[in-house]
């Protein structure tokens, strides 16, 4: 089994929540996060809105 086949039923678990309780929850969900924005990275002039918006 990897990543990729179990990231959607983890992310859905996390995010619906599930009967099994879990104390790492918060790190899986920023590993999922970060996983998926590297696959779907912001085109740069996305970006540099984004930092422009924070700035003001």
């Amino acid at each position: 089994m990897t990543l990729i086949d179990v990231m959607p039923s983890l992310r859905n678990e996390l995010a619906h929540g599930s009967p099994m309780l879990h104390n790492n929850a918060l790190a899986s969900l920023r590993i999922c996060a970060d996983f998926i924005n590297q696959l779907f990275e912001q085109p740069d002039f996305v970006r540099d809105q984004s930092e422009k918006s924070t700035e003001a």
